[in-house]
């Protein structure tokens, strides 16, 4: 909420409520049909077992996606809240890089592709977990653990953007934090499940991350 701050949190925030809004009337309905009963009762507690499973799965991946889509909408917010977040942990903090070049230009469209890619190539495996009945009882668990991490290197993007670090580096950082990297993204994905609160995560991912890079990534004391 400080001034220096607070002009870049508030279009991510109304742009999350806006994909929150638009998500939740879209699904909605569908929810809905899913659970109506049906003619056979017998295994209805069975159904309800399974749907609740999926329910909490969905629940979690929905919040994921929509942070990330979020995310993308509101990147150019969020690279200067990054910005002026770094600033006020560290004053002596130099501006970020300014593309000023095609090479430089391509650079980012590489690195965001190789993000692109590696994010969905780690989504495959709570996709395939949700489609295999039984299975399936564990995609909230493997939905949480994927967007843990994959949230995690979201966020953490944007404080190693700042400082002209590319995707390989961002991926370099949390392994060598690993522990780190899953409770940061752990509280994300949390938050990102939560209905309404989930309008805030951006602004405070964003800072959170830049808080975690700078005290524990980037060699500067707790």
């Amino acid at each position: 909420m400080r001034p220096g701050l607070r002009r870049w949190a508030v279009m991510p925030v109304l742009i999350s409520a806006l994909l929150f809004g638009l998500l939740a009337v879209a699904l909605g309905n569908e929810l809905l049909t899913l659970l109506a009963p049906d003619a056979d009762e017998s295994l209805a507690w069975l159904r309800w077992l399974i749907w609740l499973g999926l329910g909490i799965a969905g629940l979690i991946a929905c919040g994921f996606l929509l942070a990330l889509l979020a995310g993308i909408v509101a990147a150019p917010f969020l690279s200067q809240l990054t910005a002026a977040v770094a600033h006020e942990l560290d004053p002596t903090t130099l501006e970020a890089p300014q593309a000023g070049s095609w090479r430089s230009l391509g650079q980012g469209l590489a690195g965001e592709w190789r993000k692109l890619k590696y994010m969905l190539l780690l989504l495959v495996l709570p996709v395939l977990v949700m489609l295999v009945p039984g299975l399936n009882l564990l995609a909230p668990l493997c939905w949480f653990v994927v967007g843990a991490w994959l949230l995690a290197v979201e966020f953490v993007d944007y404080p190693c953007a700042h400082r002209g670090q590319p995707f390989p580096g961002v991926l370099q950082v949390l392994r060598l934090h690993r522990r780190l990297a899953f409770g940061f993204g752990g509280g994300v994905t949390l938050l990102s499940a939560l209905p309404l609160l989930n309008c805030l995560l951006l602004p405070a991912a964003v800072a959170g991350a830049c808080v975690l890079y700078q005290r524990y990534c980037a060699g500067s004391r707790p």
